[in-house]
């Protein structure tokens, strides 16, 4: 019997991990950033209102302030669509982390059918199975039948999960070529922004994925990413191209989010050579999602992956706890004090002294 899809499962985390990406970095005090994991969600709604245009943004940091509106934006514009997540426990198995399952075939079938009957809609983690060659293949030929991310968010979704190096290369097409130079509704920017965390996600059974990966986090490699546009923030700019530089800048934060996903031990190495080396600006600036990361990375190792993704990632009071005591440990202390150096360095704010100056009265 195929495994019944959780409603509008995955959505939550357009509300997470925006919120830790953008609304953490403006609100970059260590003491508050496990308050805002839990009022992302909550406050959605207060938050657009605060934020829009004419309300008080941040300005001690352009970059801070232009994410923040798209972050809002995407929170408003996919907030009816967030449904509770049916509870299941999700069947944690260390040895999945190193060599993924052998394939039921019979499971794997049935999903990849559900998937094709309903290709907008994710699919709980811990359900889906190892999926062969020829699975991965119809699902990419399901894939470029639809035109927005939206559309075939569930495709994306399980290719990135599909434990096999052969969705690589339609997810690296989707984040680097599919919509370069194009508009996106706000909708399917938000969605689309999630790709590249699909590739963290497979990068964990494929060297393609996270040779990809790392190499994007150099910055000049980063010039092969044509972003796309969005239409909110075209209109709000009144120009295609500060959407464009937007969309770039949370990509960017999207990226390093992505890698601690992989739960690779080859991603601790590169973090700690982070924390003994001066990181370049373009890492500097995505310090928040660097951090996020290596929080991630830590609870794959120490409870599992899809203890991660089922719990960590979608349940707001449990993610929150779960940060709150990783950021006590000796580990969380230091990547905490990293990343508001990193903060300090580029904007010249210390966050846990003073505020972030704001215009208006």
């Amino acid at each position: 019997m195929a495994p019944g899809p959780v409603e509008d499962f995955g959505l939550l985390e357009l509300y997470l991990g925006f919120g830790r990406r953008y609304v953490g970095s403006a609100m970059s005090s260590s003491r508050n950033k496990a308050f805002w994991l839990v009022i992302v969600v909550a406050g959605a709604a207060v938050i657009w209102l605060a934020m829009r245009p004419g309300g008080r943004q941040p300005t001690g940091a352009t970059r801070v302030a232009r994410s923040v509106a798209i972050t809002t934006n995407a929170l408003q514009s996919t907030s009816q669509l967030a449904r509770a997540i049916v509870g299941q426990t999700p069947n944690v198995d260390e040895a999945a982390m190193v060599e993924p399952a052998p394939p039921d075939e019979d499971a794997a079938e049935a999903f990849v059918q559900q998937v094709i009957e309903n290709p907008r809609q994710p699919i709980k983690p811990s359900l889906i199975p190892k999926l062969s060659d020829d699975q991965v293949d119809r699902l990419v030929r399901e894939y470029f039948k639809y035109a927005t991310p939206l559309e075939k968010y569930g495709i994306i979704w399980a290719l990135g999960f599909s434990q096999n190096d052969r969705a690589f290369d339609t997810l690296r097409y989707s984040v680097i070529e599919e919509y370069a130079g194009k508009e996106l509704t706000g909708r399917d920017n938000a969605v689309q922004l999630t790709t590249v965390e699909r590739i963290g996600v497979l990068a964990r059974h494929s060297d393609r994925a996270w040779n990809f990966l790392m190499d994007l986090t150099e910055e000049n490699n980063w010039s092969r990413f044509e972003p796309w546009s969005e239409d909110y923030l075209t209109k709000e700019y009144k120009s295609v191209e500060a959407s464009k530089a937007q969309v770039a800048s949370s990509q960017h934060g999207s990226l390093f989010a992505a890698l601690g996903s992989s739960g690779r031990p080859e991603f601790e190495l590169w973090a700690n050579n982070l924390l003994e080396n001066e990181p370049s600006d373009f890492q500097k600036d995505a310090a928040t999602s660097i951090e996020h990361s290596v929080f991630c990375y830590r609870q794959i190792q120490n409870n599992g992956y899809e203890y991660l993704y089922d719990e960590i990632l979608y349940n707001i009071r449990m993610g929150s706890s779960a940060f709150i005591i990783w950021s006590r440990t000796p580990e969380g202390r230091k990547w905490q004090a990293w990343q508001d150096a990193q903060f300090t360095a580029l904007h010249g704010i210390d966050p846990n002294s003073q505020p972030v100056p704001r215009n208006g009265p």
